[in-house]
């Protein structure tokens, strides 16, 4: 009889275990709504890190999106898109976000560039009152390299290639 009972006892309490282990990977923590898009060490594409806003106010978390890509990431792994250029001021009216730039940004190189401005886009862009985003330099819209203004900019101003397949095709839809 006391087999039967230490036996019951061991069956009860393994199931008890499994039970509390099951709760626990069910109590995982859930993927961001929000990220803050870096460059990786080589410089060469953005990286998306997890971004849990301070703040409810969509201005708020717009001031602290860019706080955070003109500081360094908590992993070696990433670099800061926002290094040798900052952005002056800011102002957000009928949906488009406007971003002011100093003179400095205008003596990055291409690459920098377009890294920049890419990751820059695709984490303001996730603040539910932009639809689009602008930049200026000084007073000055952006121009690209043959001086025509760059214009509204959507996550979809850009296109990545994962860089898995070089001669892959690749299609997209982009408004002119």
């Amino acid at each position: 009889m006391k087999r039967k009972g230490t036996f019951a006892l061991l069956c009860m309490l393994t199931l008890l275990m499994l039970a509390l282990d099951g709760c626990s990977q069910g109590e995982q923590k859930e993927k961001s709504d929000y990220y803050i898009y870096y460059l990786n060490k080589e410089k060469t594409k953005n990286i998306p890190m997890d971004y849990e806003p301070q703040s409810e106010k969509d201005e708020e978390v717009i001031s602290d999106m860019i706080s955070k890509l003109s500081q360094n990431p908590d992993s070696v792994d990433y670099v800061r898109p926002l290094v040798s250029v900052r952005i002056l001021s800011w102002s957000l009216e009928n949906r488009q976000l406007q971003l002011n730039f100093g003179s400095e940004y205008s003596q990055q190189d291409r690459i920098a560039d377009v890294l920049c401005r890419a990751a820059v886009v695709r984490t303001l862009i996730q603040v539910s009152s932009v639809d689009s985003i602008s930049f200026y330099v000084g007073d000055a819209p952006l121009m690209d390299k043959s001086g025509t203004p760059v214009g509204l900019m959507t996550a979809e101003s850009f296109i990545e290639n994962p860089g898995e397949q070089i001669n892959s095709i690749q299609t997209a839809t982009l408004t002119l």
